[in-house]
């Protein structure tokens, strides 16, 4: 309509892009420039840079927060002790010539040894507060500041030893997909959500609207709009879908709303072969079931259906569920087959006994750092030794009942029943044991150098920041030779 890109220049910031454009209206006296911005929609945290010692595990990765549920990554990620830079207001007094002191709100750059963290799943922020440890022209060392962490604000997170849960928390909150393996459409006439179900969060990919005329009698515009609303799930599906990974798609729907898509998906099928192989080729994933109504909420009614278990019962959204009753199942029948509480589930380990652990969570955001990594420990040796782990999130009814059984428990490959006889010391033992380390280790290397650690990693991330700078510079200078 009479608009032209006079000149284009597109350069990468990290994995965002960014267009500069400059626009002019071909209308006479009717000249106009415009700086356009654009960056690609992400729904999961964005990994920015990473640099960890292989042989300590100690360093820095720095991220971004793009989608509110990467809130409940970052609350198990981080822990008391920790330390994480990051922009923030701080309240800064100037006092004039008259002796009038006047208060002014400054963005600075601070970094903090984290001491508390506060996380509400309903605000969508993370506020962090801990002492200044790195100099600032506006907070001493010392001071106390606190962080809020917010979507699309980048922070580089510092710790003594980043362990591999800790690395696998941060690839599947940047790549939610590849552990994604179950995904949904719940949809009535002109309302369709496409969503990808992880363990402990529902990532909605795609939300389709489309205004539905009432069927009439005779030819109406009401079948043509139905179609174009099948067409555009259908798009989704392909675009968001990664069928290598996923094990069923669940389309759910009050009525027959579900039976006209799977129609509609025949005759496409049918009709171009070539643009829908991969669908045709994975249509035996699809499952058709019934829901109460075609809002996101309902998708919760559609996983609690028994007939849906059976469906389910090769993907992970269902392994933890049925591997919590087999826990309770054993537990009535054959006491001899589980185990629960540090100590027990630990000797059973030494034994080889371990089939499936069960854990949560919690006890991976404990402010011991000897703690985190006797159960870490735990984990590694299950899994070296053939066993399966199932992590269960604090936040879930699933997760609650682990957590009242001690936050740690095992199904067994055969029975141990002098596993009874465990003193109940050893379960205190087993805290004890791990806290005594760390003083021993604070004894020996010296509180003192494990500060001068920590002030090493930070000083090396300043890195981080520089590069932002000089990207920041380029695009002003981009702008003004666009722009002038």
């Amino acid at each position: 309509s009479g608009i032209v890109i006079s000149s284009l220049l597109q350069f990468r910031r990290q994995k965002q892009s960014f267009l500069l454009l400059k626009i002019t209206h071909t209308t006479p006296y009717c000249f106009r420039s415009f700086r356009v911005e654009y960056t690609n929609c992400h729904t999961s945290m964005r990994l920015l840079g990473k640099n960890i010692d292989k042989r300590t595990g100690a360093g820095r990765v720095r991220l971004q927060i793009d989608y509110p549920d990467d809130f409940w990554h970052m609350f198990n990620l981080l822990s008391k002790g920790d330390a994480i830079r990051a922009a923030t207001f701080r309240k800064i007094n100037r006092e004039s010539s008259t002796g009038s002191v006047s208060t002014e709100k400054k963005l600075i750059h601070a970094t903090v040894r984290i001491e508390k963290i506060e996380y509400e799943p309903e605000e969508e922020s993370i506020r962090i507060n801990g002492p200044n440890i790195s100099e600032n022209r506006y907070l001493q060392m010392g001071q106390y500041q606190t962080i809020e962490l917010g979507i699309n604000r980048p922070f580089t997170v510092f710790k003594r030893k980043w362990d591999f849960i800790h690395l696998e928390r941060i690839n599947d909150a940047c790549n939610p997909a590849t552990s994604a393996d179950v995904a949904a459409l719940i949809m009535e006439e002109g309302l369709g959500y496409l969503c990808i179900i992880l363990n402990h969060i529902t990532i909605t990919k795609a939300k389709i609207e489309l205004n539905i005329p009432r069927k009439r009698k005779g030819p109406s515009q009401h079948d043509k709009s139905v179609e174009k609303f099948f067409r555009q799930c259908l798009d989704a599906i392909k675009l968001h879908i990664d069928f290598s990974v996923v094990k069923c798609v669940i389309v759910a729907s009050p009525g027959y709303v579900k039976d006209q898509f799977r129609d509609y998906l025949t005759v496409c099928i049918d009709k171009d072969l070539a643009n829908h192989r991969e669908v045709r080729d994975n249509k035996h994933k699809f499952l058709y079931v019934q829901s109460s109504s075609g809002q996101k909420h309902a998708l919760e009614e559609v996983l609690r259906d028994p007939a849906l278990g059976t469906m389910l019962q090769d993907t992970k959204v269902h392994s933890e569920v049925r591997v919590l009753e087999k826990f309770y199942k054993y537990l009535t029948t054959d006491q001899d087959r589980v185990v629960y509480g540090p100590a027990s589930v630990a000797k059973c380990n030494d034994m080889e006994a371990v089939e499936s652990l069960l854990i949560s969570d919690s006890l991976f955001r404990s402010s011991s750092f000897a703690v985190r990594k006797k159960y870490v420990g735990l984990v590694e040796s299950v899994k070296s030794r053939g066993g399966i782990v199932h992590i269960f999130s604090s936040m879930h009814e699933s997760g609650k009942r682990i957590d009242q059984l001690s936050g740690v428990a095992a199904i067994l490959r055969f029975p141990v029943p002098e596993v009874e006889e465990f003193d109940d010391d050893d379960e205190e033992r087993f805290g004890l044991e791990a806290e005594r380390e760390e003083e021993e280790a604070k004894k020996g290397e010296g509180e003192e150098d494990e500060e001068e650690a920590m002030q090493h990693l930070i000083e090396g991330g300043t890195e981080d920041e520089d590069s932002e700078k000089e990207i920041d510079a380029l695009a002003e200078e981009v702008k003004s030779g666009l722009f002038g």
